[in-house]
């Protein structure tokens, strides 16, 4: 368990701690940390990164973190959100649906793409086509996508955002494919409907 913490190049133990964090900018929480304890001395959050990486939070923790609604960036590598009713994993499209300030999002998907508490489900792209669209969206990338992901049906998401950058991987990809041939079939689409 994590009880030390560095903030601005000043060390902060929590162990039996009695103060509250006012979390401002940038949190970065690598997998040799566990996030838990810093979650009970959370008083508030304005954060415009938020960076994970292995990590298990429950949904009220998830949404302390984002309560501030200014997340700019969102770096989540194998992380794992539980939904409100505790019974699932919170789905990719639950997790980015408050997040309206976006420029960059970046997924990496657990091993629990597989599991039976998936943060992508088949449902998952026909989902993140039905979001509003992100007016900041600068790049998307999602990584060790299931088998499962319709990529047709994300086909309408990408259509709301014909300036993003998209990237993604399948699960035990190697090499990152780079969108280049369904952007341009995106764009001809885009023109031609206008």
């Amino acid at each position: 368990m994590s009880e030390c913490w560095y903030a601005e190049n000043k060390k902060i133990c929590l162990k039996n701690a009695i103060f509250k964090l006012f979390l401002d900018g940038e949190l970065h929480v690598t997998k040799e940390l566990e996030a838990a304890p810093l979650f009970n001395h959370i008083f508030y959050c304005n954060l415009t990164v938020l960076e994970l990486n292995e990590q298990s939070l429950s949904y009220l923790e998830f949404m302390k973190l984002i309560s501030s609604g200014t997340i700019k960036v969102l770096k989540f590598s194998k992380v794992y959100v539980e939904a409100k009713n505790g019974k699932k994993a919170l789905e990719i499209d639950e997790i980015l649906k408050n997040l309206k300030k976006l420029e960059k999002v970046e997924f990496r998907l657990t091993e629990y793409a597989d599991s039976d508490k998936p943060s992508m489900t088949r449902g998952t792209a026909k989902k993140l086509g039905e979001l509003e669209r992100f007016q900041f969206l600068r790049k998307f990338e999602i990584h060790n996508l299931p088998s499962t992901f319709d990529r047709h049906a994300f086909g309408k998401f990408m259509n709301k955002h014909p300036n993003v950058q998209f990237i993604y991987s399948n699960i035990n990809a190697d090499d990152e494919i780079r969108l280049t041939k369904l952007e341009k079939c995106k764009r001809r689409l885009i023109n031609h409907l206008q």
